[in-house]
Protein backbone atom coordinates (compact mmCIF):
# COMPACT_ATOMS: atom_id res chain seq x y z
CA UNK A 1 0.00 0.00 0.00
CA UNK A 2 2.78 2.40 0.94
CA UNK A 3 4.53 1.68 -2.54
CA UNK A 4 1.12 2.13 -4.37
CA UNK A 5 0.86 6.00 -2.61
CA UNK A 6 5.00 6.51 -3.54
CA UNK A 7 3.87 5.39 -6.97
CA UNK A 8 1.35 7.93 -7.22
CA UNK A 9 2.86 10.57 -5.68
CA UNK A 10 5.34 10.43 -8.25
CA UNK A 11 3.38 10.15 -10.88
CA UNK A 12 1.51 13.51 -9.80
CA UNK A 13 4.86 15.50 -9.34
CA UNK A 14 5.68 14.45 -12.96
CA UNK A 15 1.71 15.49 -14.24
CA UNK A 16 2.10 18.89 -12.51
CA UNK A 17 5.68 19.54 -13.58
CA UNK A 18 4.79 18.58 -17.18
CA UNK A 19 1.91 21.39 -17.17
CA UNK A 20 3.93 23.88 -15.56
CA UNK A 21 6.60 23.55 -17.97
CA UNK A 22 3.53 23.60 -20.80
CA UNK A 23 2.89 26.57 -19.09
CA UNK A 24 5.54 28.88 -18.98
CA UNK A 25 6.72 27.89 -22.60
CA UNK A 26 3.45 28.43 -24.44
CA UNK A 27 3.81 32.02 -26.38
CA UNK A 28 1.87 34.70 -24.65
CA UNK A 29 -1.64 35.57 -26.40
CA UNK A 30 -1.65 38.87 -27.62
CA UNK A 31 -3.39 41.51 -25.89
CA UNK A 32 -6.99 42.72 -26.54
CA UNK A 33 -5.95 46.12 -25.82
CA UNK A 34 -3.00 47.37 -28.39
CA UNK A 35 -2.08 50.44 -26.05
CA UNK A 36 -1.58 48.13 -22.79
CA UNK A 37 1.41 46.97 -24.89
CA UNK A 38 3.10 50.04 -26.39
CA UNK A 39 3.08 52.26 -23.93
CA UNK A 40 3.18 55.51 -25.81
CA UNK A 41 -0.42 55.50 -26.63
CA UNK A 42 -1.02 55.25 -22.53
CA UNK A 43 0.86 58.07 -22.10
CA UNK A 44 -0.83 60.06 -24.99
CA UNK A 45 -4.73 59.32 -23.69
CA UNK A 46 -3.33 59.97 -19.92
CA UNK A 47 -1.99 63.37 -20.90
CA UNK A 48 -5.63 64.30 -22.19
CA UNK A 49 -7.40 62.90 -18.73
CA UNK A 50 -8.33 64.90 -15.97
CA UNK A 51 -7.22 63.81 -12.24
CA UNK A 52 -9.91 64.64 -9.37
CA UNK A 53 -9.14 64.37 -5.78
CA UNK A 54 -12.04 63.74 -3.60
CA UNK A 55 -11.95 64.25 0.46
CA UNK A 56 -14.64 61.64 1.37
CA UNK A 57 -15.09 63.24 4.94
CA UNK A 58 -16.34 66.45 3.44
CA UNK A 59 -18.52 64.41 0.97
CA UNK A 60 -20.06 62.48 3.65
CA UNK A 61 -20.65 65.97 5.77
CA UNK A 62 -22.18 67.74 3.02
CA UNK A 63 -23.90 65.86 0.60
CA UNK A 64 -27.08 65.82 1.00
CA UNK A 65 -28.42 62.79 -0.43
CA UNK A 66 -25.93 60.76 2.31
CA UNK A 67 -27.47 62.71 5.44
CA UNK A 68 -30.75 61.42 4.29
CA UNK A 69 -30.41 58.05 4.05
CA UNK A 70 -28.24 58.42 7.23
CA UNK A 71 -30.82 59.81 9.10
CA UNK A 72 -33.57 56.87 7.66
CA UNK A 73 -31.57 54.32 8.14
CA UNK A 74 -31.16 55.08 11.77
CA UNK A 75 -34.79 55.73 12.45
CA UNK A 76 -35.26 52.09 11.14
CA UNK A 77 -32.42 50.89 13.10
CA UNK A 78 -34.09 52.41 16.53
CA UNK A 79 -37.21 51.39 15.34
CA UNK A 80 -35.81 47.53 14.90
CA UNK A 81 -34.46 47.73 18.59
CA UNK A 82 -37.92 49.04 20.18
CA UNK A 83 -39.24 45.97 17.87
CA UNK A 84 -36.81 43.78 19.29
CA UNK A 85 -36.39 44.97 22.95
CA UNK A 86 -40.59 44.18 23.22
CA UNK A 87 -40.40 41.23 21.21
CA UNK A 88 -37.43 39.86 23.92
CA UNK A 89 -40.09 41.46 27.25
CA UNK A 90 -43.10 39.72 26.10
CA UNK A 91 -41.50 36.59 25.11
CA UNK A 92 -39.79 36.18 28.75
CA UNK A 93 -42.96 37.42 29.94
CA UNK A 94 -44.74 34.08 28.59
CA UNK A 95 -41.84 32.29 29.22
CA UNK A 96 -42.06 32.92 33.23
CA UNK A 97 -45.79 32.69 33.05
CA UNK A 98 -45.88 29.21 34.01
CA UNK A 99 -42.80 29.07 36.48
CA UNK A 100 -44.89 31.48 38.31
CA UNK A 101 -48.19 29.83 38.28
CA UNK A 102 -46.61 26.84 39.53
CA UNK A 103 -44.89 28.74 42.66
CA UNK A 104 -47.82 30.23 43.66
CA UNK A 105 -49.64 26.74 43.81
CA UNK A 106 -46.99 25.51 45.50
Amino acid sequence: MKQASLILNIVLLLAVGYLMIAHFRAPKAATADPAASTGQETVADAADSKIVFVNADTLLEKYEGFKKRKDALSKKRKRRRFLAKSSRQSTEKNLWKPSKKCSKAL
